[in-house]
């Protein structure tokens, strides 16, 4: 049976040498579904089976200590996805590293490199070249902890001021008083809390879904 343009994406080979398989079935519809669900299906890997899957699927990309801990925590679909009914509409895919189109550029295209060296290059600019430059040299634990945050978009410019100045409890308040977590989001990000401030969740602390820590 063939399919129409409209009915089918072809696979493609990006300039990085990321490759992306022929999609043939449409997009997963996030809630009609779970990642345990997905997972049971092969079609979704968290933690060191994401980067084993990732490293399958584009041999020709040579991945950071850094990047893999991404991967790790973000996990690895490789089907497109619509997240919510809201991107459906709008038509917004994600698919591979939680990749999608954001800024004009479309990440799925261009490959999980590119986004993540988007977002480091994001970091820089609020947290000053040299000060991550330096992390990345000489703490590489805490470099893997901040890629992790400025690839959610977790980096504001207030706490990453006051983490590049010193000011660890005050960067500490400011980022845990900037946003809710709640589910796996709240364990990754607790888990580099840690790494960064030397302490997790804040008691009293209270999640995306009103639930108080």
């Amino acid at each position: 049976m063939s399919l129409s343009t409209d009915e089918k994406l072809n696979g493609y080979t990006s300039n990085i040498g990321e490759t992306m398989a022929q999609i043939v079935d449409p997009p997963i519809e996030m809630w009609n579904t779970n990642y345990s669900q997905l997972s049971k299906q092969g079609k979704w890997f968290g933690g060191q089976d994401a980067v084993n899957a990732y490293k399958a699927d584009n041999p020709n990309v040579q991945l950071t200590p850094a990047q893999e801990y991404v991967i790790a925590n973000e996990g690895y679909l490789p089907d497109p996805y619509y997240l919510n009914k809201e991107e459906k509409a709008k038509g917004i895919l994600t698919q591979g590293v939680g990749q999608t189109k954001r800024k004009g550029k479309d990440y799925i295209a261009l490959g999980f490199p590119a986004a993540y060296e988007d977002r480091i290059a994001d970091l820089k600019r609020k947290m000053g070249t040299d000060l991550v430059d330096a992390i990345a040299q000489n703490d590489p634990e805490k470099f893997s902890a901040l890629s992790d945050l400025a690839y959610r978009g977790d980096v504001y410019p207030k706490w990453g001021k006051h983490y590049s100045d010193g000011k660890l409890n005050d960067a500490y308040n400011e980022f845990w008083n900037r946003k809710k977590f709640g589910g796996a989001a709240l364990d990754r990000v607790a888990k580099n809390s840690m790494i960064l401030f030397g302490k997790g969740v804040p008691k009293g602390t209270k999640t995306s879904d009103g639930k108080k820590w």
